[in-house]
């Protein structure tokens, strides 16, 4: 398989648009790939014995050939995201505490974004009753 038909099949497994805006991975019109759009495939969980995309050194392509069986296999264990929103998932994924805790609050106090209501459910999971107090960042209220 070519390295941009292993990124198709992967795709194609999950769901051929990135998770967070819904862009297309192809475009609606012709059914070809986005130009200058690039795409990636998130893991959401590692098991033990997975391997990452540095131990392919770099080759993406070999990477993509391991990938591609377990995706099948599992696809619950990864999403599509346009490189945009890979970057900010990867950025709040590693954010500190209590900043993170904090961000996702204000996030949730803008009534007017549609994220609103995610973040909000992120409180409300790390435990939080008001969005005012998860936005102060103390371990308890």
């Amino acid at each position: 398989m070519l390295k941009y038909e292993l990124m198709d099949a992967m795709a194609a497994e999950l769901g051929n648009m990135c998770y967070v805006c819904h862009t297309p991975y192809l475009t609606p019109k012709t059914g070809k790939r986005r130009p200058g759009k690039a795409f990636t495939v998130h893991h959401l969980a590692y098991e033990a014995d997975d391997k990452t995309y540095k131990d392919f050194g770099s080759s993406t392509k070999k990477y993509w050939e391991y990938l591609l069986p377990i995706i099948k296999d599992d696809n619950t264990r990864f999403m599509l995201l346009c490189a945009k929103h890979h970057r900010v998932v990867e950025m709040l994924a590693h954010w500190p505490e209590p900043g993170a805790s904090r961000l996702r609050a204000a996030v949730a106090m803008m009534s007017h974004f549609e994220t609103a209501a995610w973040a909000r459910r992120l409180c409300e999971k790390d435990g939080h009753s008001s969005v005012k107090f998860c936005m102060s960042g103390r371990d308890h209220e």
